[in-house]
């Protein structure tokens, strides 16, 4: 979904599919660029990937806009949190999470599995880019005792400062248990 202005995506059951939906910002066939505005996403069910944030200019997007409840990945909960602060969460209320321009956010526990976009080319297993929990434009957040199985990527932290992952298990995730990009003073601590 990108450029979209007054979207309502409510009620679907996508499976069988690398992604659920992608939050992206660069159209194609005739779709405009940029964020998506005003838009309802309820109640949706997806398989494998989930929801894949690809929040390109992420300071342009007015995500007050999105209306983001409902949805599920694999038969459990997505989180969609922006502007959290001071909040404690419990990881396994949630197949899949997004904190979005959070501070002071504490996540205990999780199970994240099954989070998935890879794709075989013949042989050859091409990783993909889903992502179980992902921080974006966070400080001071905290991701402690939980564990990252069969994902794309586990964790995946940008333009993020002064968090600290603590306890994080990762195995047998295709591209990496953690990915961080453009972030500075992250603590990962007491891993297996």
């Amino acid at each position: 979904i990108q450029g979209a202005i007054g979207f309502n995506v409510s009620h679907n059951l996508v499976s069988e599919s690398r992604f659920g939906l992608i939050f992206s910002w660069y159209g194609g066939w005739g779709v405009p660029d940029g964020p998506l505005f005003d838009c309802d996403i309820l109640n949706n069910q997806f398989d494998r990937g989930g929801v894949v944030p690809n929040f390109e200019s992420y300071d342009l997007w007015d995500f007050s806009t999105i209306r983001f409840e409902g949805n599920l990945v694999n038969g459990r909960p997505i989180g969609l949190f922006v502007d959290l602060n001071g909040v404690t969460l419990d990881g396994d209320d949630y197949g899949q999470l997004f904190l979005i321009s959070c501070s002071d956010v504490n996540m205990n526990g999780g199970n994240f599995n099954g989070i998935n976009s890879d794709w075989r080319i013949g042989q050859h297993l091409i990783p993909g880019d889903a992502t179980a929990v992902f921080l974006l434009n966070c400080t001071g957040c905290e991701l402690r005792d939980a564990r990252f199985h069969n994902n794309s990527i586990g964790v995946n932290i940008r333009y993020s400062t002064e968090c600290i992952l603590q306890g994080i298990s990762g195995d047998y995730n295709s591209h990496t248990a953690i990915y961080g990009l453009s972030s500075g003073r992250v603590v990962i601590s007491d891993g297996y």
